[in-house]
């Protein structure tokens, strides 16, 4: 059924509510585990329940077909709705089971089909969760599937790159730094600039013995060179060797052109590295701080001290 005709998966289902659907019950891991009297380790309970349910199953149809959810009646949609909900963990039983638990978020947040309008919130709870719950690369693509059929592809890819440029330690930049390139047929300029701003960000990435090698496989993706002038590798200091001397005005214009990708963080560094530019080489800068527009309304929703980050590449001598 995963490669056949979804349309036709659709009008039989549709056809045969009564012996498709009005039947289905709620299964849970507890459920099925009673059932079976199982008695192996819970890894392995969990590994099969995974495999051999009905009702996982049947989820990971829908979350690689998710125009069938539409099609479901009330009744089957409520069985699913409380099956996920209550798969691992019951909502009351929370902080019993740290595996289980992670089970129940992992669920959770791939099944964007149940409220695809709240897609930002599966993201956050996975970006939150990340040192607890594994997301393999399949569970990616199965999001991303879902993303794609309700409109959320952009969306997706910023958590994606926000998923594998996130990384607490090396190797996890390892293992899932090459995640990204599951988009690399719809990434935009504009977010292969965004790549670059989160791993110059995170010395995880930058200061890791595989960074040259990402660099390298980002041009791949991207099909010319990312970065080529002085102005640009002075954005990304920690990914290139260091400018000697470089236009100040002309990196400006770029974080200028580029500010919504930056965060409070990313911008009070950069403005310091500028900072720090200007009082080595002794450079004066002509344009006004004033010329920056976009900048400055960035800016007004942030801490103080990046404003002031910036406004002192103006008035430091």
């Amino acid at each position: 059924m995963y490669n056949g005709d979804h349309k036709g998966c659709q009008k039989i289902i549709k056809y045969n509510e009564d012996k498709l659907l009005n039947k289905m019950q709620v299964e849970t891991f507890c459920s099925w585990c009673n059932s079976k009297e199982y008695t192996g380790t819970e890894s392995c309970a969990i590994l099969e329940f995974n495999y051999v349910s009905r009702i996982m199953n049947f989820i990971k149809f829908i979350e690689l077909n998710p125009g069938i959810y539409n099609c479901l009646n009330d009744y089957s949609k409520s069985i699913i709705q409380s099956s996920i909900k209550n798969m691992y963990v019951k909502e009351n039983q929370q902080g019993e089971n740290f595996e289980l638990e992670q089970e129940q978020i992992k669920l959770e947040s791939v099944a964007i089909f149940l409220k695809p309008d709240y897609i930002s919130e599966n993201f956050d709870t996975i970006i939150k969760n990340k040192k607890e719950i594994y997301i393999r690369e399949i569970d990616l693509d199965i999001m991303l599937k879902q993303a794609e059929f309700y409109g959320y592809a952009k969306e997706f890819r910023k958590f994606l790159i926000d998923y594998c440029t996130g990384a607490y330690s090396f190797e996890d930049a390892k293992r899932n730094f090459m995640y990204i390139e599951l988009c690399k047929e719809s990434y935009e300029e504009e977010e292969y600039h965004y790549m670059l701003i989160k791993m110059n960000n995170n010395s995880q990435i930058y200061e890791n013995y595989d960074k040259k090698y990402w660099l390298t496989k980002l041009e791949d993706m991207y099909g010319d060179k990312l970065v080529s002038t002085d102005e640009e590798k002075a954005l990304y200091y920690n990914l290139f060797e260091s400018v000697k001397r470089y236009n100040i005005e002309k990196v400006l214009d770029l974080i200028e052109k580029r500010v919504h990708l930056y965060n409070k963080d990313e911008l009070w560094s950069i403005f310091n590295e500028i900072k720090k530019e200007k009082i080595k080489n002794n450079t004066s800068v002509q344009k006004d701080v004033k010329d920056y527009q976009k900048i400055l309304s960035v800016l007004e929703s942030m801490d103080k001290t990046v404003l002031y980050a910036f406004e002192e590449i103006f008035t430091t001598q």
